[in-house]
């Protein structure tokens, strides 16, 4: 299997750990796909929003798409109420900033934009698929 971004851009041989394909009672693994199935796999780094995966031998990639802006923006920050500290933990910006970080590296779509001592913004496109800015 290949990946590539699109029509002249270089394919990167890839491995698919995972295949499973849609029916009408879910998710079933299968072998293999063919053109048209609906399918989800995994085991493929580094794949971006347009990246066509290709057969090795004769590659076809697709135009890329074009992705809208983010659709859903979130900021955090700690609790300067009147209240902060009575309860739950005490937590400072840093350590917010460095699980949103965390949280960011293990999924894709979405920014983070710090820079604020007080607090961060999320933005992401109301998908469970952020990926860094």
């Amino acid at each position: 299997m290949g990946l590539s971004a699109g029509p002249g851009c270089k394919v990167e041989s890839v491995k698919v750990t995972e295949l499973f394909a849609f029916d009408a009672m879910g998710k079933t693994p299968v072998e293999e796909a063919s053109a048209g199935d609906i399918v989800t796999f995994a085991g493929i780094e580094n794949f971006n929003i347009g990246d066509t995966v290709v057969d090795l031998n004769e590659p076809r990639p697709l135009e890329p798409i074009t992705v809208e802006q983010p659709t859903m923006s979130m900021t955090f920050g700690v609790n300067k109420s009147a209240v902060a500290g009575k309860v739950g933990k005490k937590l400072t910006m840093r350590v917010i900033k460095d699980r949103l970080e965390k949280a960011r590296a293990r999924v894709r779509g979405g920014f983070l934009r710090a820079g604020w001592a007080s607090s961060c913004q999320l933005q992401s496109r109301a998908s469970s698929k952020p990926h860094a800015a």
